[in-house]
């Protein structure tokens, strides 16, 4: 699970309300203006790192103390001298997800009108092709009862949360009656400051 998009879910998902965003089994947020494109260096270590995990945790000798030992083995270098005949179709798949999850994150990393949302719908997902903020989707590489969905938001400076006058503490000026809700303070950092202080009524 993306456990930093986890933890993004009440900070972002007014966001998503505002813009008709509904997705079942929600598991977290991140907008992908802050995110940047894995390299070729990156994807490569964590490849590896999946299908080792994944090639220990199939396998018939799986107890926990085994498996932790023989998974950090893994991560030092060492490679199993035998891929078992019936996985070679199994991590076949899980590199195909793999390379289509990196595909995805890259093509939309930095845009600044794209959601991420980070869902164990699996390809249920599939059900979302008709939103109209739907925009791509693709299964978790490692766990495909997890998926990445990519949303198109509305980006405006304008508050879509007037209504609650909910008034920003960090205005570019004094004379500034501009309205901020948590959401807007988040999406837009360069333009309401440091959101660490409290916005107030």
């Amino acid at each position: 699970m993306d456990l930093y998009a986890n933890a993004q879910i009440e900070d972002l998902s007014g966001l998503a309300e505002k813009n008709g965003i509904k997705v079942d089994r929600l598991r977290g947020y991140r907008l992908m203006k802050d995110e940047e494109p894995w390299s070729e260096e990156q994807m490569k270590l964590w490849l590896n790192d999946i299908v080792g995990d994944y090639w220990w945790m199939r396998s018939d000798q799986c107890d926990p103390d085994w498996y932790d030992h023989k998974a950090k083995d893994y991560r030092n270098g060492f490679r199993p001298p035998v891929i078992p005949k019936g996985m070679f179709k199994e991590i076949a798949l899980l590199k195909g997800r793999f390379a289509n999850q990196s595909r995805l994150w890259n093509k939309y990393a930095g845009q600044k009108d794209v959601l991420y949302i980070h869902s164990r719908m699996g390809y249920d997902f599939i059900k979302l092709k008709g939103e109209p903020w739907f925009l791509d989707a693709c299964l978790d590489s490692f766990d495909p009862t997890y998926c990445d969905i990519y949303a198109k938001i509305e980006v405006s400076f304008k508050c879509p949360y007037v209504d609650e006058k909910v008034w920003c503490d960090r205005r570019e000026s004094a004379d500034d009656e501009t309205y901020a809700c948590d959401s807007c303070i988040v999406l837009f950092p360069d333009m309401y400051g440091d959101t660490s202080e409290e916005v107030k009524e």
